[in-house]
Order: C-alpha cells, then structure tokens, then sequence
C-alpha cells in the first residue's frame, strides 16, 4: 500500500485531532484501524470500493471506521489519496482540492 502525501498528512491531521480529544491510546487505535482496514482492502481493491470517476480516473471510496479512504489501483497493490471524515460533504470534493491538502493548493497558488 502506498500513501500519498495527502494521505500521510490526513493520518497525521486524524490523529493530532483524537489525542487533542481522547488521548494518544485512542488516537493510535483510531488510525490504526484505519491502516488495517485499508491493508485488508487490497486484496480485493478492483471490486471492493465504490467507484468515484467524477473525482478523477478509476478513483474509489472505501469506509474506513468513521473515515472515508480515497484509493486507486496500482501495480502491486493500492494507492491511497485521501483520508477523509465520512461526514464530509462528498459533493464539494473537487478533483484537485481531493488529490491535495488545503495546505499543499496554498503552496501550488503561491
């Protein structure tokens, strides 16, 4: 499984989020529950996540716990491209916006 940077930065955004909230116990067990949940879906990626075509070429969902994974298919395994709250508003996850962090669009407008 790869993990894109804004993959990577959404882990770390989770957790900061749950240690703040319930501690680092929880807030490892939380994000570890995602990684599992995600190490599970590769086995059967192609038939296991919705397919999400307006977010971009073969992009899938996947539930992750409260999380929402955002994946592609890759060689060998998974892509993982976001990580995002399941109570998100799907509908205002553009392409770009869904492939970077807020953080990395203010870098690319700069």
């Amino acid at each position: 499984m790869k993990l894109a940077r804004a993959a990577r930065d959404d882990l770390e955004e989770i957790q900061q989020y749950w240690l703040e909230r319930a501690g680092e116990k929880a807030a490892q067990g939380i994000v570890d529950g995602v990684l599992d949940s995600l190490a599970r879906l590769e086995g059967f990626a192609a038939r296991g996540g919705s397919l999400r075509p307006e977010l971009g070429a073969h992009v899938r969902l996947w539930p992750a716990g409260e999380y929402i994974a955002y994946y592609r298919e890759r060689q060998g395994g998974i892509e993982v491209m976001r990580v995002l709250h399941g109570s998100r508003d799907r509908r205002t996850i553009r392409p770009l916006s869904f492939l970077f962090t807020p953080q990395a669009l203010e870098r690319l407008a700069s």
